[in-house]
């Protein structure tokens, strides 16, 4: 429905854009092909599309850099980054890497404001059943009831829950980020650690128009 409604939208502004949109039940006599999906559709669209000029885009997330020297409103935007659309895009961050004794108290003070996404009842039994998953596991984490931050080197985390990796230093932090297939990530974002093509905490769901992720 989405996609129609934009389609017919693009009529309204230009009728011109009839005679270059067709909506089909299947894919022929193309030229190239833009798809996205999971790292599973990804091997389908390969299978099917892979001949032909493509961008086929995987699971993707993204992840924010703390050096521990941050505002109480850098790490509320921050929260933005974590909890806007309820964690599910690939925009919104998943994992944080911070200094190796960084306390995490200050990022439950800052996400407070938060805790509302409680009462949407779909991110609530999502979180509880991540909950219950780590509990039976025993796997050690923190909570503030409405969000989990665990110690863990991957890069997905599922909802309610934020990955945390620990650096000893910046030199130890660019190694952990060189070994990241870059491809996985969407965003990198920071305020003060300066990577190749950060972006500010809070910024993560505002992409400009001249932000092309896949070059």
């Amino acid at each position: 429905f989405m996609m129609k409604y934009i389609i017919f939208s693009l009529y309204q502004i230009d009728e011109a854009y009839k005679e270059r949109i067709e909506i089909v039940e299947r894919l022929t006599d193309h030229d190239a092909i833009i798809a996205t999906g999971s790292n599973n559709s990804s091997r389908y669209f390969e299978h099917y599309f892979g001949n032909y000029p493509n961008i086929i885009r995987k699971n993707r997330t993204s992840i924010a850099l703390l050096d521990g020297k941050e505002s109480k409103a850098q790490l509320e935007a921050l929260g933005n980054d974590i909890f806007r659309y309820f964690g599910l895009g690939c925009r919104n961050i998943s994992k944080i890497y911070v200094p190796q004794d960084y306390k995490l108290d200050p990022i439950f003070e800052a996400v407070a404001s938060f805790e509302p996404i409680m009462h949407n009842n779909k991110y609530k039994n999502n979180y509880d059943y991540n909950c219950t998953l780590l509990l039976m596991n025993q796997v050690k984490f923190l909570s503030n009831d409405f969000l989990m931050l665990k110690e863990d080197t991957s890069l997905h985390a599922p909802t309610g829950t934020v990955n945390i990796e620990r650096y000893k230093d910046q030199a130890d932090l660019k190694a952990k980020i060189d070994t990241i297939d870059q491809e996985t990530i969407q965003c990198i974002s920071s305020d003060h650690i300066n990577v190749p093509n950060h972006i500010q905490l809070g910024q993560c769901q505002h992409p400009q128009l001249w932000d092309y992720a896949d070059n």
